[in-house]
C-alpha cells in the first residue's frame, strides 16, 4: 500500500510541471550576441567587393516582458478560444565594436516594444496554437539604430516545448509582412524561438533573428547589402 501511495505521489508531482499552457504573460532575462555586416556596391549590378565590407558586433544582457491587460482581468475564464491585447517590451545594454559609421563603439543600449493583439486555441491538454499581431513596433538594433514597424508570430506548444515563428516588418506598419512575397524594398526580419518549461512556471530558451536586406531605401543606409544576426539565450517564468 505504501509503495502504491508513493507511486501516486510521484506521478502527481511529475504531472504538475507538464503541459504548461500557452499564455500571454512572460518575464525573462538573457544574454544577447548580435552581428551585422554591411557591403557597399560599385553599383547595383556588380558583385560585392570584400574591401567595402563594414562590421558591427554586440554582446550584452537584456530583460523582456510580455503581458496582457485583458488576459489579466479575465484570468479565471477558461475557454478553448482566447483573444486579448498583447504588450511586449525588451530592454538591453552591452558593448559594441564597429567599423560602421552609424554604430558607435562602446556602450550600446537596445530596446524593442510592440503593441497589438493575439489569440490562442486550446487543441487538447498537450497542444495549443496561437497567433500574435504586433501592430506598432519600435526598436533599435545594430543595423539601423531606431526604427518602427510591425510583426506577426505563429505560436505552438506541445507539452513543455514552445515554438514561436515570426516575421518582423521594418519601417512599415500593419500588414506589411505581405510584401515579403514581392520586390518591395522593405526589410523583413525572420525570428525563431524555442522554449522549454520546467518546474511548473520556469523556462529556458533561445531566440534567433535574421534580417538580410538588399538595395535598401535611401533613408535606411547607403549600403547595397546588409546582413543582421541576433541570438538570445534566456531564462524566465511563464504564466
Amino acid at each position: 500500500m505504501k509503495c502504491y501511495l508513493s507511486f501516486l505521489l510521484l506521478v502527481f508531482i511529475s504531472q504538475r510541471g507538464i503541459g504548461q499552457k500557452l499564455g500571454f504573460h512572460e518575464l525573462s532575462a538573457g544574454v544577447d550576441a548580435r552581428q551585422s555586416h554591411f557591403y557597399k556596391w560599385q553599383d547595383q549590378t556588380k558583385n560585392l567587393l570584400a574591401s567595402d565590407q563594414k562590421n558591427a558586433q554586440y554582446l550584452g544582457v537584456s530583460a523582456r516582458f510580455v503581458t496582457s491587460f485583458l488576459a489579466t482581468c479575465y484570468a479565471q475564464k477558461i475557454t478553448k478560444w482566447r483573444i486579448v491585447d498583447v504588450l511586449t517590451g525588451e530592454l538591453g545594454f552591452g558593448a559594441a565594436q564597429s567599423t560602421y559609421e552609424y554604430v558607435k563603439g562602446g556602450f550600446f543600449p537596445t530596446y524593442d516594444f510592440s503593441l497589438g493583439f493575439g489569440g490562442i486555441y486550446r487543441i487538447n491538454d498537450k497542444q495549443d496554437i496561437g497567433l500574435n499581431f504586433g501592430l506598432l513596433r519600435f526598436a533599435r538594433s545594430l543595423q539601423s539604430k531606431n526604427f518602427s514597424g510591425c510583426n506577426v508570430f505563429l505560436r505552438y506548444r506541445y507539452d513543455r516545448i514552445f515554438l514561436d515563428l515570426g516575421l518582423d516588418s521594418w519601417y512599415e506598419f500593419y500588414f506589411t509582412w505581405i510584401y515579403i512575397f514581392n520586390d518591395r524594398y522593405n526589410p523583413i526580419q525572420v525570428t525563431a524561438c524555442i522554449k522549454y518549461a520546467f518546474n511548473g512556471k520556469q523556462l529556458v530558451g533561445v531566440r534567433l533573428e535574421n534580417n538580410t536586406l538588399y538595395s535598401g531605401k535611401p533613408h535606411l543606409t547607403s549600403f547595397g547589402k546588409e546582413e543582421y544576426w541576433n541570438i538570445r539565450v534566456f531564462y524566465g517564468i511563464y504564466f
